[in-house]
């Protein structure tokens, strides 16, 4: 074995020398044949590791193990372990495995506790032979009794995330040979249950998924389709409520496809729509199936039921009636679902969707008018019952007479549990759309107005502004542009510096097409000598000059 490695080892020092000569102009090109032979890595011996193994006497063997055994401690336990299997010593490996649990629970009680996290391969080696050995009920209690150590491991040791993910590969195994054991499946669920129970840092991720995930025959899914209805359908819901209920739920549904009883899914979906109120999963399955009436009438009953679950970034059930309308040709009733949308939650990307869906129902001009009403005054065209218009607030005296009626019709929908407050006008929104559809006055308009130096922006919005507007109010822009540049400069650091360039770049750009490049060379002279001590601003000053030569903008205009 150390001879083949060697051979392996001087033909991979061989290959990095033929890497350089590759990197130094392919010298072996021109290097004579016999030169050229004397460089080729030896040739390996014909066969493997194993056939120079198979043909090892016995006693050469064991050395060898032994050797291996002296350099691993992990091939040592797993030697360990695959005796105790192979010679009904289950009791010795069981106890083996119990001494390790209690090895990592008596690292925890160490005065040092960022020497190293505790090694849980030879625990690892233990469970993997008790698998072999069919113990399955010893592994889960052991698992168990780990997993009651669990908080205080992870609390004691786990300072990068490594040791949670080394403790989750360890129990993949147990979870693993629980799905693929021969314990009925009620069983296997009890023990999932218990498992979880004794896991507050959520640790089994993996786990759990190797146990869903576990190949089963036909026969097998039938038996967990069987167990999870039992306990989904047992009379005390609060048994199983919540998340838990849910996740059982697509389990189940996992199930029925595997062991092709797809025909249960959709009536499990409907009993647990009205059960726990999880509308959501019918709606999806329905939407595909082309079931768009039922999808409607259960859509609706989840919104009448006030069960729509706003998960971040995902439909709601408004979002798929809007869906199910446009499958059905009601381009009106998708407009009007989403204007009750952008009433409830106004902003510059409600604003631009209300507008697209109303120019597919061709009713676009008047619901554009009365959305930019909204936003200005807060005043909705139709309130809806108890609702009253927004007042107080800047700009809500503006008459709505001139506006056209409102052509949509009420998709008669009940109004969200917590309505948003709005307070006009909605400046950032108003400004945002300006922006968006590049209107200079309007921008101006809403930078200027009173209320915008209140508004806590995520992210200023002056560079998109002074962008907006350069061309048509080049002063305006000339003035944000160098307060960036100035406001940057009153800071050090090289992200100070590159902001105050980010600031630079339009400026010169704009001056430069303003037919003002005297103007820019002057203040950016100025900037420089101003900050002269600056070395690494200097240094980006160099590059942004040079990048684009200044003498050649105009001529690239």
């Amino acid at each position: 074995m150390d001879d083949e490695q060697e051979l392996e080892d001087d033909e991979f020092e061989d290959q990095e020398l033929d890497e350089d000569d590759d990197e130094d102009g392919d010298e072996d090109e021109e290097a004579p044949p016999e030169q050229r032979a004397k460089s080729a890595p030896p040739s390996l011996p014909t066969g493997s590791l194993w056939d120079f193994l198979a043909e090892q006497p016995k006693t050469r063997l064991l050395n060898l193990l032994k050797d291996a055994a002296k350099l691993s401690s992990a091939v040592y336990d797993m030697l360990e372990s695959r005796y105790h299997t192979e010679t009904g010593q289950v009791g010795e490996l069981v106890a083996a495995a119990r001494d390790e649990i209690e090895t990592l629970g008596e690292d925890i009680d160490e005065e040092d506790r960022y020497r190293g996290t505790p090694d849980v391969d030879p625990l690892k080696a233990r469970f993997q032979a008790l698998v072999q050995a069919g113990c399955i009920p010893e592994l889960l209690g052991l698992a168990e009794e780990l997993l009651d150590l669990s908080d205080s491991l992870v609390e004691s040791f786990d300072h990068d995330g490594e040791f949670v993910m080394d403790l989750d590969d360890c129990l993949t195994i147990v979870y693993q040979a629980l799905g693929q054991s021969k314990l009925p499946p009620a069983e296997q669920l009890q023990w999932l249950f218990t498992l979880e129970a004794s896991d507050p840092y959520d640790i089994t991720t993996g786990g759990e998924t190797a146990f869903w995930k576990t190949e089963r025959p036909r026969e097998g899914w039938n038996g967990m389709v069987s167990a999870l209805l039992e306990i989904l359908n047992a009379s005390d819901e609060d048994a199983v409520a919540g998340d838990r209920r849910c996740s059982l739920t697509n389990h189940a549904i996992e199930a029925m496809g595997a062991a092709g009883r797809e025909q249960e899914i959709i009536p499990l979906c409907e009993r647990e729509a009205e059960r726990a109120g999880d509308y959501s999963r019918l709606v999806v399955r329905l939407i595909d199936a082309q079931r768009w009436t039922d999808a409607e009438k259960w859509c609706r009953k989840g919104i009448e039921a006030g069960s729509e679950q706003i998960v971040w970034n995902s439909p709601t059930l408004r979002d798929h009636l809007r869906t199910i309308y446009g499958k059905m040709g009601e381009k009106e009733l998708v407009a009007a679902i989403r204007a009750e949308q952008f009433f409830e939650k106004p902003g510059a990307d409600s604003f631009e969707a209300v507008c697209g869906d109303a120019e597919s129902a061709g009713v676009r001009p008047a619901v554009e008018a009365w959305a930019r009403h909204y936003l200005e005054t807060g005043r909705r065209p139709q309130p809806a019952a108890g609702e009253k218009a927004a007042t107080g607030a800047i700009g809500a005296g503006k008459s709505s007479a001139d506006l056209p009626p409102w052509p949509l019709r009420d998709p008669q929908l009940p109004p969200p549990k917590e309505p948003v407050q709005v307070k006009a006008p909605m400046v950032r929104d108003l400004l945002e759309i300006a922006i968006r559809e590049k209107k200079p006055d309007e921008v101006l308009k809403w930078y200027d107005h009173p209320r915008q130096s209140q508004i806590n922006y995520f992210r200023s919005p002056d560079a998109e502004v002074a962008a907006a507007v350069g061309d048509k109010h080049p002063e305006r822009a000339i003035a944000i542009w160098k307060r960036l540049t100035e406001s940057a400069l009153t800071q050090t650091g090289d992200r100070a510096y590159q902001a105050a360039a980010d600031a630079l770049r339009p400026l010169r750009d704009l001056l430069i097409r303003k037919d003002r490049e005297p103007e820019w060379r002057e203040y950016f002279s100025s900037i420089r000598l101003q900050h002269r001590r600056k070395r690494n601003l200097m240094a980006i000053l160099d590059r942004l000059e040079n990048k684009g030569p200044i003498v050649n903008a105009r001529e690239r205009k």
